[in-house]
């Protein structure tokens, strides 16, 4: 299990001690910790910019002269062919002398002339910042990121990742997640926790309307608990990046934004959910049964799995939906026009 530093650092009051500090007070207290990874330098002379300006290129159509404020870094010129660059954004500047990472690997920036206009630094994308794949324009930040601070901090992207074996925490279930950890801690340390605040969601719970949804557990020796809530009028996109950074640090892949929650919901509290797409669950109602010989799953990694009475399903009224514990059907997961979901969580 991989534990962010960082977000320890929200859920409890660590003081002035640093990373390793509190690896070797989880080890001596809680669970052992294999390693201990900084994460994030790469991106030290990355800094948050302001676009002030975007003229036309005089000799390229498809390149834009920018200039950059980057604060104490100072003003500059950057040719760029990004075809999003606006005046007013706020974007991650790469200055002369920064590594970002090119197509053939990695590369040192230089001051260089583009078509005749002197160009100094790089206003990059996700993949050049090796934070992602995406190359299709450049990443634009939030308007009121503070301009010229590292782009590590200013996006909570630098990072130290404290891994956890496995085997320590097999029987302390409330370890599963940080804040099991941050609880540990706050014992240890005599420090205040501070857990995620949950008003909003209760909030909405109270005030929700319409029918308990149809929920029925058959194999109770499989399953000794399982709460399903539906949620209407959702919108599906990309997590901000700080999400996506911080569930890849943790080791989970980043999907979509109601997947990316669900993920890391459960790193935070521990506890694994499910979303699944309310239009493809058919007949209004979760089953968790066994599986029947002759059904076949198709996971979301693509496999077709043939499941028997050997496994736990949750099932619709017509057909298993998703293998209990392990893997959600890919006919029924999160796709970009998805407005309602079932969301799962169960023991």
């Amino acid at each position: 299990m991989i534990l962010s530093y960082r977000w320890l650092t929200e859920l409890v009051d660590l003081g002035d001690r640093t990373p390793d500090e509190v690896a070797e007070i989880i080890t001596f207290h809680i669970a052992e910790v294999e390693e201990v990874e900084h994460v994030g330098a790469e991106l030290a002379d990355v800094v948050v910019g302001h676009v002030t300006s975007v003229e036309p290129h005089p000799d390229a159509d498809r390149l834009r002269v920018c200039t950059v404020d980057a604060g104490p870094v100072g003003t500059h010129t950057v040719v760029c062919g990004a075809p999003n660059v606006a005046a007013g954004q706020r974007i991650c500047f790469a200055p002369v002398g920064t590594t970002v990472q090119g197509p053939d690997g990695p590369i040192v920036l230089e001051r260089r002339a583009i078509r005749g206009v002197e160009s100094a630094g790089m206003i990059c994308a996700e993949d050049e910042l090796g934070l992602g794949e995406d190359h299709s324009g450049i990443l634009v930040l939030p308007e009121d990121a503070p301009v010229g601070e590292p782009i590590g901090e200013a996006l909570r992207l630098t990072d130290t990742l404290i891994d956890i074996g496995n085997t320590a925490i097999t029987h302390r279930p409330d370890l599963w997640g940080h804040v099991g950890f941050a609880r540990d801690l706050g014992a240890v340390l005599r420090a205040e926790v501070r857990y995620p605040d949950a008003g909003a969601a209760e909030s909405a719970l109270e005030a929700a309307e319409g029918e308990p949804y149809d929920v029925t557990i058959e194999d109770e020796e499989g399953c000794r608990r399982y709460l399903g809530l539906a949620l209407d009028g959702v919108t599906n996109g990309q997590a901000p990046l700080w999400m996506r950074r911080r569930l890849e640090l943790c080791g989970v892949r980043s999907i979509d934004l109601l997947v990316d929650l669900t993920n890391y919901v459960l790193l935070e509290q521990g506890q694994p959910l499910h979303a699944f797409d309310l239009r493809h669950v058919r007949g209004d109602k979760i089953v968790v049964r066994r599986g029947r010989d002759g059904e076949v799953l198709r996971s979301l990694d693509g496999v077709e799995r043939p499941v028997g009475p050997e496994d736990v399903v949750i099932a619709d009224a017509e057909r298993p939906v998703a293998l209990a514990g392990v893997m959600g059907g890919e006919d029924s997961g999160m796709v970009g026009d998805t407005t309602a979901l079932l969301l799962e969580a169960a023991t």
